[in-house]
């Protein structure tokens, strides 16, 4: 974790096509299964490797990253003011920010964390969760007045999953938002998310959001469960359909996994347009 990811989706690309790579930033590690999407976790692997926790999953400390650490997305936020571009930093590749078993004391320091280097600027944090339903653990703040630095998102590897964490996020949150489509696992629609209304407890009167932005990638690693590539382009067809930029972040062609692997033609690294 740290200066830089080569996770493509965190990048920034500039008026004239320089790709700048985004950042990793960890408050803490350690993390509880929570779907079947967890089943082959990226982070859980690399915890065996670098031993970070004694052990992972339910019941198993959280260790909170160092104070240098916590210090590093404010040099970034000021480094990206500097610099004039934007920088997008990836929170929480090794656990997750919503976590049940996390201190509400630890995510109260993350949010503010996040208020302070939005305002330095320069920066656009990504949030993603497994745990919709504890998105109401938001700061009221940005509940009510969401900032534009933060955009979070939810991870959909089935339609069973997308079913349940989709509208959960878009009933919740009227920020930015990223639909997360890795690992896929099966088929997934979002057709039946167009024109939804939801309405929360901190709004007067319904509304009809929408989705801002989708992921899409095939699992990676040790034990890598398949991803049909008709999979894939359904659910690039409706995101064109519906106005929704598609990044799609590697998928398996002829055996091999590939990284932004071309399909029907082209390369789909699409971004949604800078507010």
């Amino acid at each position: 974790m740290g200066e830089t990811t080569s996770i493509g989706w965190t990048a920034t690309v500039t008026a004239d096509g320089t790709v700048v790579q985004g950042s990793t930033f960890n408050p803490w590690i350690n993390c509880t299964p929570w779907s079947v999407g967890c089943t082959n976790c990226y982070a859980a692997r690399e915890n065996k490797r670098f031993a970070w926790v004694p052990a992972w999953g339910k019941g198993q400390p959280r260790k909170r990253t160092s104070a240098a650490n916590w210090r590093k997305p404010l040099k970034w936020a000021a480094e990206a003011v500097a610099s004039g571009i934007k920088k997008k930093i990836f929170g929480d590749s090794l656990c997750d920010f919503l976590d049940d078993e996390a201190p509400m004391q630890w995510k109260l320091e993350y949010f503010d964390l996040i208020d302070q280097c939005g305002a330095i600027g320069g920066v656009e944090f990504l949030l993603l969760t497994k745990r919709s339903e504890n998105l109401n653990q938001l700061p009221v703040s940005w509940q009510m007045n969401p900032p534009d630095y933060v955009r979070i998102g939810v991870t959909a590897e089935n339609q069973q999953m997308a079913d349940r964490r989709i509208p959960e996020l878009l009933k919740v949150w009227k920020g930015k938002n990223f639909i997360s489509v890795e690992p896929m696992l099966g088929p997934v629609s979002i057709k039946k998310f167009k024109g939804l209304t939801v309405w929360n407890w901190l709004e007067s009167s319904p509304r009809q959001p929408k989705i801002h932005w989708l992921v899409n990638g095939a699992e990676s690693g040790p034990g890598a469960r398949d991803m049909q590539l008709d999979w894939a382009r359904s659910l690039r067809d409706e995101c064109v359909a519906s106005g929704t930029p598609y990044f799609l972040k590697q998928a398996m062609i002829n055996g091999k996994l590939t990284r932004e692997p071309f399909l029907d033609g082209r390369q789909w690294l699409e971004f949604p347009e800078e507010k």
